[in-house]
């Protein structure tokens, strides 16, 4: 029992001895990691997310009578400013950044008016954008083909993959000013359709937007019927599908398959 007692007193005298030097100790309610009695220690950036064009941050939010406000920079690896500011919160996002790129960010407190602590350390992390691997392509749209009619068109269009979201988009696809997107689930594309969603791979019929006009085309997704095959380099896209003149009408329709090919 007496043991306990000294150590207890110990334990005691010692952080007695820490809060008036200043030290990492439990002195008072603000803030537990003040690096002296008067300088905020360096707070630690963590990142928190991360895009082609972005990168977002926090940190430890301090106790307002030590820091109302949190002064902040992004530099290259070269140390050059790219962006700075000041926020009153612990969080911030930096956008309009180059994609696939290397960054430093710092961030340190600004002590409060009135407070004790007249200066604070800076803390830092590395971190990177994504790489975007979004590619275009030009190339050529076959539509109605094999229809019973027995006509097709063709176009120049142009194709665009955005990494970021998986969804690819061609333009004007049908020549009603509408663009075709869809996503792929394997080799199976999956329209997005008039409802605003996309299209499962087992989905069978799939009405898709054709813009500004009484007429329908209606998608058959299934395997055998829509495929996507390629890269950035060259490959082909082609649907099967139904198209009603008169929507209202599914009475009228003929059957037809689109073909987009590029690189070849």
């Amino acid at each position: 029992m007496k043991t306990i007692h000294k150590i207890t007193h110990v334990l005691v005298a010692l952080a007695a001895l820490l809060c008036m030097t200043g030290m990492a100790v439990s002195c008072s309610d603000d803030y537990d990691g003040y690096h002296t009695s008067t300088e905020i220690g360096a707070l630690t950036p963590t990142l928190t997310a991360k895009t082609v064009s972005s990168l977002s941050f926090r940190w430890l939010l301090l106790h307002q009578t030590a820091a109302t406000a949190y002064e902040w920079r992004l530099t290259d690896t070269e140390g050059g400013i790219v962006q700075q500011g000041t926020t009153e919160t612990n969080t911030v996002t930096v956008d309009n950044l180059p994609d696939g790129t290397e960054f430093c960010f710092y961030v340190k407190a600004v002590p409060a008016a009135g407070s004790r602590f007249t200066s604070a350390l800076e803390g830092s992390v590395k971190a990177a954008t994504v790489k975007d691997l979004s590619w275009q392509v030009k190339g050529t749209y076959y539509r109605d083909c094999e229809n019973a009619i027995g006509f097709y068109n063709t176009y120049e269009r142009t194709m665009t993959f955005t990494a970021a979201t998986g969804v690819y988009t061609i333009s004007n696809f049908y020549d009603t000013g509408t663009d075709l997107e869809f996503k792929l689930d394997g080799n199976i594309i999956c329209p997005k359709g008039t409802n605003g969603t996309f299209a499962s791979a087992s989905q069978g019929y799939w009405m898709v937007p054709l813009g500004n006009t009484e007429a329908g085309l209606e998608t058959y997704i299934g395997s055998g019927y829509c495929e996507f095959s390629g890269n950035e380099d060259a490959g082909y896209v082609f649907f099967y599908y139904f198209y009603y003149p008169n929507a209202a009408d599914n009475a009228t329709y003929y059957w037809a398959y689109d073909w987009f090919e590029w690189g070849v």
